[in-house]
């Protein structure tokens, strides 16, 4: 998100000023220079290095393919007794119940309080609660948005209602057939849009605006679970369903309802687990993803990188000397007429040719993967797999990458700005309550320094390469024929992963040390 625009926004006094000097991960929270221990090119070809490295322990030591998630070691936590008292319905429907309580009262408050950010719960319970902290809870314990998700929830009253009136099994959904070409298409435009309001939308901060925004993409979710169903439509078409459930299957818990077949061939839910895992089992999976999934991961990792380089001393050099080139004056003085500044039409345009980039380089990786392990293919499958098939088939590998850049990124912002909350939930209107008793409460920016974010950021970032390193090599074993024809495949992914290891090093570094 423009995150210096929202932190000059809701920060109420200039006791935060060293937050608001910089818009990138680290100047979420802080406005200081930051003399690293050693060099940053040490810390660069250190991180390379080391994933370089567990890559070749990987091969070493990895040499059996998982065929799925269900292979890992996982414990069933669903037979304790404090998690069966917890997951009752009565239990699950109240936690529903209570975050559309919180979502219709965060929505009311952009429209009817006032709208300094500062003194409005709307801005930071989206940009910094919802969409930073989901992040961090889906990736690292499980998908609690699946849960809580309040578009669900409250078309799910609906239907509710509608059998109790009408006496009937059936919903208000039309239940149309989902047209399959349409895939994940819906979701990655959302994206986009969504990500469009985060980095370059100059009124992101304004309660009313966001209040306008939510209620017309809440019409909209709505509107496709009527046509297609509920399920269906967050399956596919609901971006932060897919979000936040893609970030889950990262995490150490898994909820799982599995299914039986009774004498008549019907399925029937039995019952339901709730799975302590490793890390990352949930990205042990078989066959290859459909094109619109694939391009949401790509999305994923690119748009979060984008944000990051949007804080580099290089972004704001593109932004300084592009204007000056001749071939883009008349288009940005035309569009300056129309009220539309450079500054977005040229961030606009980053935003766009940045997974087109990012997209084509993967594609070049998974074609040279094709390319260095075709010619040694035993099998027909594999001598006439496309490059599409490949780039499918381990783009799920990803994941972890755009997990650790998302918890490496705004791991300041949220500890520190995130605290903003604490007052603001006394108070969610403006109206000088104190329902908590916490209404004078004190941002602390001492709870964490440029040390310590950065030593996390540099651990977050090497982890999730080594665990996506993990993860390509056991897919690598179950798709080639042979250990050595998986090994081969796999050199131009581990190019791919050190280079993006410095280079997403290099981009979180920048605002810090310059």
């Amino acid at each position: 998100m423009k995150h210096g625009l929202i932190l000059r926004t809701i920060t109420p006094t200039a006791v935060l000023t060293a937050l608001l000097t910089t818009e990138s991960a680290f100047g979420h929270a802080f406005g200081q220079r930051f003399d690293l221990p050693i060099p940053l090119n040490y810390y660069l070809v250190g991180a390379g290095g080391a994933v370089f490295f567990s890559f070749v322990l990987v091969v070493i030591f990895a040499r059996v393919p998982l065929r799925n998630s269900s292979n890992v070691p996982q414990i069933n936590i669903a037979k304790w007794r404090p998690v069966q008292w917890v997951a009752r319905p009565v239990c699950i429907q109240f936690i529903r119940m209570l975050a559309l309580f919180l979502f219709l009262v965060t929505l009311v408050a952009g429209f009817i309080g006032p709208q300094d950010a500062a003194k409005n719960i709307l801005p930071t319970v989206v940009w910094i609660i919802w969409w930073t902290g989901m992040a961090y809870f889906c990736a690292l314990m499980g998908d609690l948005w699946h849960l809580i998700n309040p578009w669900s929830s409250s078309f799910s009253l609906i239907e509710n209602l509608y059998r109790r009136i009408r006496g009937t099994d059936c919903g208000p959904s039309l239940d149309l057939n989902y047209p399959s070409w349409l895939g994940y298409w819906p979701a990655c435009i959302v994206f986009v849009v969504f990500v469009w309001g985060e980095l370059v939308w100059p009124s992101n901060a304004i309660p009313l605006n966001l209040a306008i925004a939510i209620a017309g993409y809440s019409v909209f979710t709505w509107t496709g679970m009527a046509i297609f169903g509920r399920e269906t439509w967050l399956t596919k078409a609901e971006a932060f369903t897919l979000f936040f459930g893609l970030l889950a299957r990262f995490s150490v818990f898994e909820a799982h309802k599995p299914y039986h077949q009774n004498l008549s061939g019907k399925s029937i839910p039995v019952r339901s687990e709730w799975n302590l895992r490793l890390p990352g089992a949930g990205l042990i999976q078989e066959g290859r993803v459909s094109r619109s999934l694939m391009a949401f991961i790509i999305l994923m990792l690119s748009t979060v990188t984008f944000d990051g380089f949007m804080g580099t001393p290089l972004w704001a050099e593109f932004l300084r000397i592009l204007p000056d080139w001749r071939p883009l004056q008349p288009i940005l003085f035309r569009l300056e007429m129309w009220g539309v500044y450079r500054d977005i039409v040229l961030t606009t345009a980053g935003l766009i040719l940045f997974p087109l980039l990012f997209g084509g380089l993967y594609m070049s990786v998974a074609w040279a993967m094709r390319f260095v392990s075709s010619s040694r293919a035993e099998s027909d499958r594999l001598r006439l797999m496309r490059t599409s098939d490949i780039a499918s088939y381990f783009v799920i590998t990803l994941l972890p990458i755009a997990i650790a850049y998302h918890l490496a990124h705004y791991f300041s912002y949220l500890l520190i700005v995130g605290q903003f909350i604490i007052p603001l939930a006394s108070d969610p209107f403006g109206l000088q309550w104190n329902l908590f008793g916490t209404i004078d409460y004190k941002v602390n920016i001492a709870i964490v320094d440029a040390r310590f974010a950065w030593n996390t950021s540099l651990v977050a970032i090497v982890a999730g390469h080594i665990i996506a390193v993990y993860v390509a090599h056991i897919l690598a074993l179950r798709l080639f024929d042979s250990r050595k024809q998986a090994l081969i495949s796999q050199i131009p992914m581990l190019v791919l992963m050190v280079l993006y290891t410095v280079l997403s090093l290099w981009i979180l570094a920048q605002p810090l040390i310059e």
